[in-house]
């Protein structure tokens, strides 16, 4: 259902009544919020483990009441709390956010690391290191190239090392990134528990060859262009260069007419569980070879393809490979938030 501007009373009223009182997720979408708003929904919101608001227009008074709301939860003990999502664009305190993470024994951690952060990232991650002794996962963004990529390597490291730890994912965004890698992506060799690695908004995905080469135990790999220009050229690293045994997950987010690339994934990755590609020309005829060279494969699992293409009408099914139509939008294919993008495709 769609509220226009200045419906925000009948929605909340809707929602009230129709609604489950305890939501576990609520989201809004390209909406102008006001306080009112904010107030009306408080009973439902308090409740949801996860809200989420995307292309919003804040009040402005709500809006400082939200980042009022994050020191009182950073101050707070939240006994039942196993992951923290951060993708705030305000510099929380060291020492708030050190005793958050010693009081709170979060095992999961996703934090999305703007340009204007980098005078913070590395005490987030010295805070990380110290007190979120029950980690387990972890997925870091990272914008811009204002700090020492090598230091932050040798901190994550000390989380990388630790045996009950899992799950290292790193997120890197734009061409200034690009190029800090160009100089110290070496570091990431030293990371043992490096399970993905996300490229976005690159001007040449070659140069990520050499990083990938020496991780190639990881076990996700996207490639996503940020870009709507279609005139803009993405040269995509050639997968004979490198080997990826351990591979499971594999994305192209806005990169279409990838046919070869794909297939070479799929030959050569015998563990691939899962692809996920907006726009690929998809035939019976190129699924069939694709599941011939599968079943060469020793020990090759199954694989899903998941496309949005538009002349797929029903799902192929294959012996070893399938392609799923799924609309990425409505079906919450969620490929910003990486550990509900995983799960939601198992």
């Amino acid at each position: 259902m769609d509220f226009i501007r200045g419906d925000h009373d009948a929605l909340a009223t809707f929602l009230q009544r129709n609604c489950n009182n305890r939501p576990k997720k609520v989201q809004f979408k390209c909406s102008y919020l006001p306080t009112t708003f904010g107030d009306k929904m408080k009973p439902i919101l308090e409740h949801a483990e996860t809200v989420a608001f995307r292309n919003c227009l804040i009040d402005k008074t709500l809006l400082n009441d939200q980042y009022e709301q994050v020191e009182e939860l950073l101050d707070g003990r939240h006994p039942k709390l196993e992951h923290f999502h951060c993708r705030y664009a305000g510099y929380p305190d060291m020492d708030q956010l050190g005793e958050f993470f010693r009081y709170n024994k979060v095992k999961s951690i996703t934090w999305y690391f703007f340009r204007k952060h980098w005078n913070i990232i590395h005490a987030c991650i010295e805070a990380i290191v110290e007190h979120a002794v029950n980690l387990e996962e972890l997925f870091i963004s990272i914008e811009g190239q204002n700090y020492n990529f090598t230091e932050i390597c040798r901190k994550l490291k000390i989380i990388s090392d630790r045996e009950s730890f899992k799950r290292l994912e790193l997120q890197f965004v734009g061409e200034e990134v690009e190029r800090k890698l160009m100089s110290q992506g070496e570091a990431m060799a030293s990371l043992t528990s490096l399970y993905g690695l996300h490229f976005c908004g690159f001007r040449n995905f070659q140069n990520v060859v050499p990083i990938i080469k020496q991780n190639p135990n990881i076990k996700i790999l996207q490639f996503k262009k940020e870009s709507e220009n279609e005139e803009i050229v993405f040269p995509l690293p050639n997968p004979s260069m490198y080997h990826l045994p351990q591979l499971e997950q594999f994305h192209l987010v806005g990169l279409t007419k990838n046919l070869n690339y794909i297939h070479s994934y799929v030959l050569r990755s015998p563990k691939l569980k899962t692809v996920v590609v907006k726009d690929c020309a998809f035939t019976d005829f190129y699924l069939n070879a694709l599941n011939a060279g599968r079943k060469e494969q020793p020990f090759a699992c199954d694989t899903t393809i998941y496309t949005e293409q538009h002349n797929i009408v029903t799902d192929f099914s294959r012996d070893l490979v399938n392609i799923k139509k799924v609309n990425f939008e409505v079906e919450e294919f969620n490929l910003t938030d990486p550990f509900i993008c995983h799960r939601c495709i198992d």
